[in-house]
């Protein structure tokens, strides 16, 4: 508990650098090249901006291993509190956010090699050069393995958001409203796809509450579980939170309804107790 303690405020320093880190990252590639190019411009622009391009993916991928620094966190608490808790989730934390940045570092060197072979063969331009683009980037290996271990990335740090999201609902490390909206976002990260920002904002916007909620900075204070140090699980869906301090007890707790004995009621001082009569057998 007391080391939980020590490295809640380096976990909340790390989450937010982590998250401007990837928000800086991806604007700074993005910076680079035109949203409505197509594939053999975008390979020509890749290769013109080239350095900061890989100074983007580089700052995004250590953003993205800040972030994995906060889930293992979390997961690690969760674990305090529910030893049942599978294992074999926690190095996703870890695996993750590795390899996406060396995913971002080799798509970068990918693109710029087949924009270097797409400059050399000539055609600039036209619907001929876009084919040459598309030939040149699906020949580069460097860039598929890139791709693919980009994909391995997000897929893993998806399941390990989604995973520790759920369990740290069930421990009370989490909200009922924040838990399910960590598995919420963590599924949009995963299909970004198809679903374009929404899901890298809804996770950052996740993390950003995960990284500042053991230190009380999150609107509503600290949770009992993470003051207590034990799971504190939700009773239902329609009870309160629950308390972190014993409520008082009231008056009405210790109200009942009390017969006074009179005198009468009271045997005499020194007065012989009553004997009971025996049944006699016949």
């Amino acid at each position: 508990m007391a080391q939980e303690t020590e490295r809640s405020l380096a976990i909340a320093i790390g989450t937010v650098v982590g998250i401007f880190a990837v928000l800086a990252g991806n604007v700074v590639q993005a910076s680079g090249l035109t949203v409505d190019a197509d594939e053999a411009e975008q390979l020509l622009e890749r290769s013109d901006a080239f350095g900061q391009i890989l100074a983007g993916s580089i700052i995004s991928g250590l953003g993205f291993v800040l972030l994995g620094l906060t889930l293992r966190f979390l997961f690690a608490a969760v674990r305090r509190r529910n030893s049942a808790v599978a294992p074999v989730y926690k190095p996703l934390a870890v695996v993750g956010p590795a390899l996406i940045l060396v995913s971002n570092v080799l798509t970068t060197f990918g693109y710029d090699s087949a924009a270097s072979d797409f400059a050399a063969a000539g055609t600039t331009s036209g619907d001929e050069a876009v084919e040459l683009a598309k030939q040149m980037i699906s020949d580069s290996s460097v860039l598929q393995v890139g791709l693919f271990m980009g994909l391995a990335g997000v897929l893993a740090f998806a399941a390990g958001v989604i995973y520790t999201s759920l369990q740290a609902m069930r421990v009370g490390l989490q909200t009922r409203f924040w838990g399910t909206l960590g598995m919420a976002f963590g599924v949009a990260f995963l299909l970004s796809m198809f679903l374009g920002p929404l899901g890298l904002f809804g996770v950052l916007v996740w993390f950003l509450q995960v990284g500042l909620q053991p230190r009380g900075k999150w609107p509503g204070g600290p949770l009992p579980a993470w003051e207590r140090g034990v799971a504190v699980p939700w009773p239902d869906s329609r009870s309160a939170p629950p308390s972190s301090e014993p409520e008082p007890a009231e008056p009405a707790d210790f109200e009942g309804v009390a017969t006074e004995l009179g005198p009468e009621s009271e045997p005499a001082a020194g007065a012989p107790p009553r004997r009971r009569k025996r049944k006699q057998r016949d």
